[in-house]
């Protein structure tokens, strides 16, 4: 469903709104597929701990709501909350699960394991436009 057509529907006026005060802006809701009129702690990305061949590494898990192609979904990684990157060399997608609810969980992981960090931050980016 395109954005305008979804943003008519929800009453929404701005990409930048918060109408359910949820820390969610719409435009990140409508990524996600949730309802910007309704607080849904659900909704937002999980941070989780993934074992890949005896080794942990952090990682964030998306559930999203296919066919929001106006509002692309990536995720980044930083050890100083400053300097961000998405380079595969430093975090990866592991897994685009389908789920029952017709909802889909992408997982990225970080390519540094835990041990080899003192601190380390991953995030969810939406971005809108060409």
């Amino acid at each position: 469903m395109p954005f305008a057509a979804w943003a008519a529907i929800h009453g929404v006026l701005s990409i930048r709104e918060d109408l359910d005060r949820d820390g969610l802006w719409v435009g990140i809701e409508y990524a996600l597929g949730s309802d910007p009129n309704a607080s849904d702690p659900g909704a937002h990305p999980q941070s989780v701990i993934v074992e890949d061949a005896g080794t942990s590494y952090l990682a964030i898990e998306i559930v999203r709501t296919p066919g929001r192609d106006e509002g692309a979904i990536s995720a980044e990684v930083s050890s100083d909350l400053i300097s961000w990157s998405a380079d595969p060399a430093d975090l990866v997608l592991i897994s685009n699960q389908r789920n029952p609810d017709g909802t889909e969980t992408l997982t990225y992981r970080s390519t540094t394991p835990l041990e080899n960090l003192g601190r380390q931050f991953l995030r969810m980016v939406v971005a809108f436009g060409p």
